[in-house]
C-alpha cells in the first residue's frame, strides 16, 4: 500500500470510531494490508476524497444530472 511520502509534515489528529470498526481496522493492519492503522487511515482519506473530487467532476460534465 502507499506509503505518506518522507519529509511531508504530518498533523496529529484525534477522532472517536466506534469500537466494530476499530476492530476491522486492526483485524486488516494484522493481515499485513498495511503496515500500521495511520497509513489505513489516510489510505482511506485519499480514496475518499478522490472519489467525492471526481463525483463532483462527473456532475459537472454531466448537466440535468
Amino acid at each position: 500500500m502507499p506509503k505518506a511520502k518522507v519529509g511531508k509534515p504530518m498533523v496529529l489528529i484525534t477522532f472517536h470510531i466506534p469500537e466494530e470498526l476499530l476492530k476491522k481496522l486492526d483485524e486488516i493492519v494484522a493481515r499485513g494490508v498495511f503496515p500500521s492503522r495511520s497509513e489505513a487511515i489516510r489510505f482511506a482519506i485519499i480514496k475518499l476524497i478522490e472519489y467525492i473530487e471526481n463525483r463532483k467532476l462527473n456532475e459537472l460534465m454531466l448537466p440535468g444530472r
